[in-house]
């Protein structure tokens, strides 16, 4: 089972890893799945990079520390410009998110208004991942609000028959 909308060009994947019912879902998470991610990553490495090389006077931060493994496989030397293709090493080793993972299948492409999955019979998804986009704060509450949304729905269809 792949879980994603038409709209997540190449985002967050779940698979079933088995038949299994127990056994834990194989999660990608493809960060950087699109190139335009890692071009924009470099774009902003490059400007931090750039506003720590014109910070304040008197307040000066020291040299850019690259973890020895990349400084050798990149054959980059203290005080030189880093190359983009280390950068984007940088960013496929040590880029994470601080985000709960939202909108893979989204209302309106995966889902319908009232979170039936489009194309499979009697079956709903009622978590982040029908969320339209990402929202701005913490998902803990809109999540269970979904949650007990999709409870009412499915306990006033049950109600009606």
């Amino acid at each position: 089972m792949h879980c994603s909308s038409p709209r997540a060009k190449a985002g967050l994947k779940i698979l079933l890893a088995s038949s299994d019912p127990l056994a834990p879902p194989d999660i990608r998470m493809n960060y950087f799945g699109d190139d335009h991610d890692m071009r924009v990553m470099i774009a902003i490495a490059r400007r931090v990079l750039e506003i720590i090389a014109h910070w304040p006077a008197g307040r000066q931060l020291g040299p850019l520390i690259v973890p020895a493994h990349l400084a050798a496989k990149h054959g980059y030397k203290t005080g030189e410009t880093p190359s983009d293709a280390m950068l984007a090493d940088a960013a496929l080793h040590y880029s994470t998110t601080v985000y709960h993972l939202t909108s893979t299948c989204r209302i309106g492409d995966v889902v319908d208004p009232r979170l039936r999955v489009q194309g499979v019979g009697r079956l709903r998804v009622a978590d982040a991942s029908v969320m339209p986009n990402v929202i701005s704060g913490n998902t803990n509450a809109p999540t269970i609000m979904i949650g007990e949304k999709a409870a009412d729905m499915i306990r006033g269809e049950m109600r009606a028959n």
